[in-house]
């Protein structure tokens, strides 16, 4: 990226294709070759349990992307290694900059989550009014949206409801389709929710309008009524009174779904983060 290469590291080398355009990935012995032969290498992780990855490293760039295992069972080692080995963190969450501050003294870049743009947009001649998306987060999921399917019949709606999987180009297609999407991802935590999910923040690039549940994460780009709105977590009886409200007010819809794609196409791409990037790395 711009100038610079970047691998994904794995400990054989090997990976499951799930992406349209992987980055190329190394085995931990090829870059213990580099290292040896003196290549000018900078280490980046955002898992604390990675040790081969890190031992291997004189220090380390760390991107703290959940705090749900930060401050439990990644704390001890992540306090050690922030007195001799990493060089600095950064993380793409408000909150997670508040509890380093807190917790540390320690000041943390912010560098917010993107999509490549060049897949990741909307195509409104392949939407369909009143398809509703979501994915499976858990043996909750299917239980949930039935619940909210039928509070819909209740007040007459008859949606149609999506459950999408597979690749990125197969994901792509399916929310590109989709007029709304449920985020039922409840969060990994009661308090510290989920670091800051991908999955919806790709819907809304989509051109669907999201109603996801209120947590940590969710709020780094849902803003309640702007670009999208917020159920208490948990209680998808208030997802079904978002998607009722929005099945009858198409006005409000669109209103929603277009301050969303503006927020995405303006924010979260990667020439508006490669500065963030840059600057972290210490890039020249």
């Amino acid at each position: 990226m711009n100038g610079y290469e970047g691998y994904m590291v794995t400990y054989s080398g090997d990976y499951r294709p799930w992406l349209i355009e992987h980055q190329p990935h190394v085995s931990i012995e090829e870059v213990k070759r580099w290292k040896t032969e003196g290549r000018p290498l900078i280490f980046l992780t955002g898992w604390i349990p990675s040790k081969a990855f890190i031992n291997l490293a004189d220090e380390i760039y760390f991107y703290d992307a959940e705090l749900k295992y930060t401050c439990s069972e990644h704390f001890g080692r992540l306090k050690k290694l922030l007195k001799n080995k990493i060089r600095r963190v950064s993380t793409h969450s408000r909150t997670q900059q508040a509890w380093y501050m807190a917790t540390f003294g320690l000041h943390v870049d912010l560098i917010p989550v993107w999509s490549d743009e060049a897949y990741w947009y909307e195509r409104p001649e392949c939407r369909e009014e009143g398809l509703v998306g979501y994915m499976n987060e858990g043996y909750e999921t299917r239980k949930e949206v039935e619940q909210i399917a039928g509070w819909c019949r209740e007040a007459g709606i008859q949606a149609k409801f999506l459950e999408i999987s597979g690749d990125e180009s197969e994901v792509i297609k399916a929310m590109q389709r989709c007029d709304i999407y449920l985020g039922m991802n409840p969060g990994k935590h009661p308090l510290w929710g989920e670091g800051s999910p991908v999955t919806q923040q790709e819907a809304m690039h989509a051109g669907c309008v999201l109603i996801a549940y209120d947590v940590y994460g969710n709020r780094e780009y849902l803003i309640d009524g702007y670009t999208g709105l917020l159920a208490r977590r948990n209680q998808p009886r208030d997802m079904a009174v978002h998607l009722v409200r929005l099945s009858k007010d198409s006005v409000m819809k669109e209103k929603i779904r277009k301050t969303s794609c503006d927020f995405m196409r303006r924010v979260f791409t990667a020439e508006s983060r490669w500065s963030l990037v840059r600057e972290f790395l210490e890039l020249s």
